[in-house]
């Protein structure tokens, strides 16, 4: 049977039928990433460091925050393709991988010093993006793997403004990582369960099988867009 790497990549691929309420709240989100943060930035200018800068609004990990961060993303990706008609639900399951990766991981992420940001939106915008780009499973897989291994962010950096570079950089390699793999760039398809995966490397100890339990079926994305 194939890992959750594999598995989360066909859930992001699949014909999915959104939950009722889903796609309109995912459509607040993304009308609210646009109006508040605008595209975020690819390359780092001395403006965009300023603390008063609107990505300093995000200096708490909650899963509103990271929710508004892929969504930004997968927008940011979706205006360079010359058809966009997918946005919600890409971006509906970008935020659903990232949800899941941070229920599962965020505890052990936490006791070994990373922060789980970096993995829920890295991951969560390249498999987004994965869609966009109408990829194979294999390319989405292997995006995921690529975004594994830029899946880091100190976590004692919260509240500051390595906090807010670090996670505008995480929806940045979410986007190349999708980007790389579309574009034939090889990689291993058990970027979060492998023996010396995201998993073994930065959550060790971790319940690998939480990840994917019920997906495509039961929605995390659900709860928060309720709330």
């Amino acid at each position: 049977m194939r890992g959750p790497t594999w598995q989360l990549a066909g859930f992001a691929l699949a014909e999915v039928r959104l939950p009722e309420g889903v796609a309109a709240g995912i459509s607040r989100l993304l009308d609210q990433a646009a109006d508040e943060l605008g595209p975020p930035p690819v390359q780092w200018e001395p403006a965009a460091l300023d603390g008063t800068g609107i990505w300093q609004r995000y200096s708490s990990a909650d899963t509103q925050a990271e929710a508004m961060l892929i969504v930004s993303g997968t927008a940011q990706a979706a205006r360079a393709l010359v058809d966009d008609r997918g946005l919600v639900t890409a971006a509906a399951v970008g935020v659903e991988t990232g949800l899941r990766l941070r229920a599962a991981l965020a505890e052990q992420l936490g006791r070994e010093g990373w922060d789980p940001v970096g993995v829920s939106v890295t991951c969560g915008v390249a498999l987004a993006v994965s869609r966009l780009l109408e990829a194979t499973i294999d390319s989405a897989a292997r995006a995921l793997s690529i975004a594994s291994t830029q899946a880091a962010g100190q976590l004692h950096e919260g509240g500051t403004r390595v906090a807010g570079f670090q996670w505008t950089r995480a929806v940045a390699n979410g986007i190349e990582a999708a980007e790389l793999a579309f574009a034939g760039f090889t990689a291993p398809v058990t970027g979060i369960e492998g023996s010396r995966g995201l998993v073994a490397l930065q959550a060790p100890g971790a319940d690998i099988a939480t990840i994917c339990a019920g997906l495509g079926q039961t929605w995390l994305l659900g709860e928060l867009v309720a709330s």
